[in-house]
């Protein structure tokens, strides 16, 4: 068999998911033929499937090497160059693909993801745009540029997209997942929370022994609803319990352990379980984020049941006595980073340098509801602030919920902690960035979700400077509001 056979043979293999037969046949190819680029790019390809990124690269500059004149081997390692962190590499290799190939539509889009890997969404939607209309039959391009229109802020123009990506690639379920936050976004929610589903198709739900539950009510059964996200989401969607409950049936809630004390003061919980613990038996089992598909839940059916999160007394009690000092000022509690090992977190904290000017604003005390120490610089910034600090009380939620509970306000970037004051229905200032998290909607200043809060929107990506003008502007024109009313007549 010559070698070039054994090429043939490894791409069969590789095409039908075969990588150790492939990459088998490939280095039989090599045997052959030492500089086959058709089985270094092969096997190139083979790394690349198992995530094994250097060593793909390996194969694939020897494939070049070989073959530098290759559109299809260049695209490749251009792309490889991208996900070892080499942008700027994986560029100059896709742009000579191009100019090989000028219609070469799968090196535009493999162009334009370097482009979206350093948040340059309007050059990342060029290049995506262009390799559709090379290639309008390219789901992924289509995708891709669904993903730009939305971190753009053009929703409509994502759905769109995203809709074309699903049309050409029915089980495309990354594209149907993006299509569910675009919707979900834009506030069409029924069909958001249907495509939402989609999220099953790309990480595997938990096993469990009982089967799904289908939103019919059993009154002598007992359901396990179980947290699969963030502590954002699972205190958002934690709210529709109390409706389960109220039916009759009993629930019970497996959470986070940093969630597993709060969500006790939850009506209808009847016991929570870490994800590490056995759990009773139970006749069905549903994920929180598939309850407002279950209750069709669209932007005029909100369950807005707020407060729905009840705070232990005894850490009550605790806060209002740790706050006493503080009383005759106005408590304002501060949030201005989230956890920094969060994929999610990109983009959505500020520095707290820039509310240093919050400090002019008289007769308010301000409460870190920062979960961690401050770090040297933010140090520096609390002092100018008078930033009181209570992170090594902060044990766990029901810490934060009762000393929530004592604020006359708080403000927070988009974590847990914005979620929470609005389950608490304490008033509550949301900031957020330019391309949110989809249950704040677009273009509001309120949430269906939280009738507490108000919302501050970036209108430029990174632009965090101006949100903290105006929400600096609004917070004195509340505290001349409070010394007014004050004043004797």
């Amino acid at each position: 068999m010559d070698f070039q056979t054994h090429v043939i043979k490894g791409n069969e293999f590789f095409q039908n998911g075969l990588l150790d037969q492939a990459a088998a046949s490939y280095r039989e190819a090599l045997a052959g033929e030492p500089g086959s680029a058709d089985a270094l790019h092969g096997l190139g390809l083979v790394e690349w499937r198992r995530g094994h990124f250097d060593q793909a690269l390996k194969y694939l500059v020897q494939a070049e090497q070989h073959a530098p004149e290759s559109p299809d081997v260049l695209n490749s390692l251009g792309e490889v160059y991208r996900l070892v962190g080499d942008v700027a590499k994986s560029r100059e290799v896709l742009n000579r693909a191009i100019k090989l190939n000028p219609s070469f539509a799968l090196a535009y889009n493999n162009l334009g993801m370097s482009y979206l890997a350093q948040d340059d969404f309007r050059q990342a939607l060029a290049y995506f745009s262009s390799a559709t209309q090379l290639d309008s039959s390219l789901a992924m391009a289509h995708f891709n540029q669904g993903i730009a229109f939305k971190e753009l802020g053009l929703v409509e123009e994502a759905i769109a997209a995203l809709r074309q990506a699903v049309k050409i690639a029915p089980d495309f379920a990354e594209a149907h997942l993006n299509l569910a936050i675009a919707l979900l976004l834009s506030g069409q929610m029924l069909e958001g929370f249907e495509e939402y589903e989609w999220r099953n198709r790309i990480s595997t739900p938990p096993v469990f022994d009982s089967p799904p539950w289908d939103g019919t009510v059993d009154p002598k059964g007992t359901l396990l609803v179980y947290a699969e996200q963030g502590l954002g989401d699972t205190l958002q969607f934690i709210r529709f319990i109390p409706f389960i409950a109220a039916q009759g049936m009993r629930v019970i809630v497996q959470c986070p352990p940093a969630l597993e004390n709060l969500l006790q003061g939850v009506e209808g919980v009847s016991m929570t379980y870490r994800q590490d613990e056995a759990l009773p038996p139970h006749s069905a089992h549903v994920s929180l984020m598939s309850l407002p598909r279950l209750f069709q839940v669209h932007l005029g059916k909100v369950p807005a049941n707020v407060p729905y999160i009840t705070t232990p007394f005894s850490k009550i009690v605790a806060w209002k006595e740790a706050l006493t000092p503080f009383r005759d000022t106005i408590c304002i509690g501060l949030r201005w980073a989230g956890n920094p090992d969060n994929t999610q977190d990109r983009g959505r904290s500020i520095p707290l340098k820039l509310f240093e000017a919050l400090a002019d604003i008289p007769n308010v005390t301000w409460v870190s509801l920062q979960a961690n120490p401050l770090s040297e610089e933010e140090r520096q910034s609390a002092e100018k602030l008078g930033l009181k600090d209570f992170s090594d009380r902060l044990a766990d939620f029901t810490d934060t919920a009762a000393l929530v509970e004592q604020l006359d306000l708080v403000i927070s970037v988009d974590t847990a902690v914005l979620h929470l004051a609005g389950a608490l229905g304490r008033p509550v200032w949301g900031l957020l960035k330019a391309s949110p998290h989809w249950p704040w909607l677009l273009e509001r200043d309120d949430s269906p979700w939280y009738p507490s809060a108000r919302l501050f929107r970036q209108k430029a990506a990174g632009d965090w400077k101006a949100v903290v003008g105006q929400l600096t502007s609004l917070l004195q024109e509340v505290m001349q509001s409070i010394r007014e009313e004050k004043q004797p007549s």
